[in-house]
C-alpha cells in the first residue's frame, strides 16, 4: 500500500531502508563496541569517534560525539549492548524443540505501522505494513549475538 504521493517502488525502497537501519543498529549493539552519548543519547561505534586529549596535568582522554559534536570524557562513555536494545522490545517469540531446547527467536521491535521483527531463523529484519513487505539480512555475527542473548534469556525463564 503506497503512501500518498509515493510510488510503490519508492515505498518498497523506504521500507527496505528502514529494515537496513534496524539491522545496522542490531549489528552496532551486538558488536560490543557501542556507546551512548551522555549528552544527546545517540548510540555510536567507539571506533568511529575522534579522540582528543585535553591539555592539562591530568591528561584526560576525550572523544567527540559524531551526532551532537559534544566532547565526552572517556570515563563518561556509557557502554550499551543487546540487553539495552531489546529492553524496550514489544514481544519475543522463542522457538524451541520437543526437549524445550532453544532454536531461534523472533523479536518485535516496532508495531502499529509498520510492524518490524528481528528473526534469527530467517537471519533478517522483517517489516510488515498492510500488504507491504520488506526485509534486510543480518550479518552472521549479529545473528549469533542475538541468538546468544535470546538463549540466555530463554534458559532463565
Amino acid at each position: 500500500m503506497a503512501l500518498a504521493g509515493m510510488t510503490q517502488e519508492q515505498t518498497n525502497e523506504e521500507n527496505r531502508n528502514h529494515c537496513k537501519y534496524i539491522a545496522e543498529q542490531v549489528e552496532l549493539y551486538a558488536s560490543g563496541d557501542a556507546y551512548r552519548c551522555p549528552h544527546c543519547g545517540e548510540v555510536f561505534d567507539h571506533d568511529g569517534i575522534a579522540e582528543s586529549e585535553r591539555e592539562n596535568a591530568a591528561s584526560i582522554v576525550c572523544y567527540t560525539c559524531p551526532h551532537c559534536k559534544e566532547e565526552i570524557e572517556e570515563s563518561d562513555l556509557d557502554p550499551v549492548s543487546l540487553y539495552d536494545f531489546f529492553g524496550d522490545c514489544y514481544d519475543i517469540e522463542f522457538r524451541c524443540d520437543s526437549q524445550k531446547e532453544y532454536r531461534s527467536v523472533c523479536i518485535m521491535v516496532a508495531f502499529g505501522g509498520p510492524n518490524i521483527y528481528i528473526d534469527t531463523a530467517s537471519k533478517q529484519v522483517e517489516l510488515y505494513w498492510w500488504s507491504d513487505r520488506a526485509s534486510y539480512l543480518l550479518s552472521y555475527d549479529a545473528v549469533v549475538a542475538v541468538d546468544d542473548w535470546a538463549e540466555e534469556y530463554w534458559n532463565c525463564l
